[in-house]
């Protein structure tokens, strides 16, 4: 007992650092099929549509001429820009009924008109998709079991006292003191249920000779948070956990008991316990 407080107490005292931390940004990576269909989208309006708006639209819409308060000076430079979309809309309504060009101007011819419109309305098509607001969650005890099996191997049952209520927005979403001795109840039942394989790959295996073990403990460290975190971990995350490697090492613990406390602050961390972007 005497064992289990020293390290609750360590771990909890750099909690607050890790948990200051900024949550690393997702980099959403770029989609090819629609930069490719953006990219014809603009050879068609060079070819099929610019011809058409500068010669029936240009000379009211754009310069010092902006009969309506409506100009596309900006709009022909940067036809797929989002900001014009409600201009083009707004075009493409009057353009069909034949409101513009007005009756007394010259008529393009309906495939000039066709070509325009559905150029508009393959625009909504290109826009890139929101998802909408993304609300970080904690892990529901479902979750957070499966995901200790899936990180170590051990029985999902492990997380059967946490609490599962999780809504999100601000309701009951958050780390009280209570529940974070909780984690740590369920991270030490981890590190002793483990299976031999997983142990001696974590934390049995001797230091090389010669290695600095503070490295060694940064590359678990690194292995261990990319897993964990459910994305690479930044510099001042593996730095505030190489500070509770060292604190116990520093107490006179071995590399491996070191490590141990250090994959303690792992599972107990928000970056493991919150689902972020």
């Amino acid at each position: 007992m005497p064992e289990f407080r020293r390290a609750r107490s360590l771990v909890l005292s750099l909690l607050v650092t890790l948990a200051c931390c900024p949550f690393a940004r997702a980099q959403i990576a770029p989609d090819p099929q629609l930069a490719a269909a953006r990219a014809e989208s603009l050879k068609v309006y060079k070819r099929d549509v610019a011809p058409v708006m500068q010669k029936y639209c240009a000379a009211c819409h754009t310069g010092n001429k902006q009969k309506g308060g409506v100009t596309f000076a900006s709009a022909f430079k940067t036809p797929d820009g989002a900001a014009f979309r409600l201009l083009w809309k707004r075009s493409a309504a009057q353009i069909k009924t034949h409101e513009m060009p007005p009756a007394d101007e010259d008529q393009p011819s309906e495939k000039e008109r066709k070509a325009v419109l559905a150029w508009i309305d393959g625009q909504k098509r290109l826009a890139a998709k929101d998802p909408g607001e993304f609300v970080i969650r904690r892990l529901n005890r479902t979750e957070y079991g499966n995901t200790l099996h899936d990180l170590f191997g051990v029985d999902r049952a492990v997380a059967r006292d946490l609490p599962d209520e999780v809504f999100g927005a601000g309701f009951t979403n958050s780390l009280s003191p209570l529940l974070m001795e909780q984690y740590l109840g369920v991270a030490n039942e981890v590190l002793t249920k483990l299976p031999p394989a997983t142990n001696q790959r974590l934390f049995d295996t001797a230091l090389p000779a010669g290695a600095d073990p503070k490295a060694e403990a940064r590359k678990t460290a690194k292995s261990l948070a990319r897993t964990a975190f459910r994305r690479p971990p930044s510099d001042a995350e593996l730095d505030t956990l190489l500070r509770v490697y060292a604190l116990a090492a520093g107490q006179g613990k071995s590399h491996a008991d070191s490590l141990r406390l250090m994959v303690k602050a792992i599972l107990v961390s928000p970056q493991f316990v919150f689902i972020t972007p």
